[in-house]
């Protein structure tokens, strides 16, 4: 087959270097123009699967936290819908429940339950603080 003869885009681009040059300049410019328009992550976002719970006592012990707060937020919790796993903690200052949501659930639902269930608690000390019922967010590196 005679080289003249070649046909394709590819043999043409290779008898007309101009042309490659000016196909190569013109996606590099479109490539510069539209950089910041590309999403950059460094983790796909997703959305909040966990709910936490954060109430404060100084109580002074661990123990005090756990029998005045911690087991009736436990109580309060253990009906609530959605809830996959609880895991609850207490120290003297605190104390702290991490709802990790079922899949498919609303995790917005799940809030407003977890919130409506903490409310109606009445065995909280009175020292304790309100519960803080908010969702876990993801933290960008």
């Amino acid at each position: 087959m005679n080289p003249e003869q070649a046909r394709g885009i590819i043999p043409w681009f290779a008898n007309n270097p101009v042309a490659a040059n000016l196909l190569l300049v013109l996606i590099i410019a479109l490539g510069v123009i539209n950089m910041n328009d590309i999403n950059r992550e460094a983790f796909p976002s997703q959305e909040p699967d966990e709910v936490t719970v954060s109430i404060s006592y100084d109580s002074g012990s661990a123990q005090a936290t756990e029998e005045g707060v911690a087991i009736p937020m436990e109580q309060a919790l253990e009906d609530v819908l959605g809830i996959d796993t609880l895991t609850i903690s207490s120290t003297s200052s605190k104390a702290s429940a991490e709802i990790e949501m079922q899949a498919g659930y609303d995790i917005d639902e799940l809030l407003q339950d977890v919130k409506d269930s903490l409310d109606q608690v009445t065995s909280f000390p009175d020292e304790a603080d309100p519960p803080v019922v908010a969702k876990e967010t993801r933290q960008e590196h």
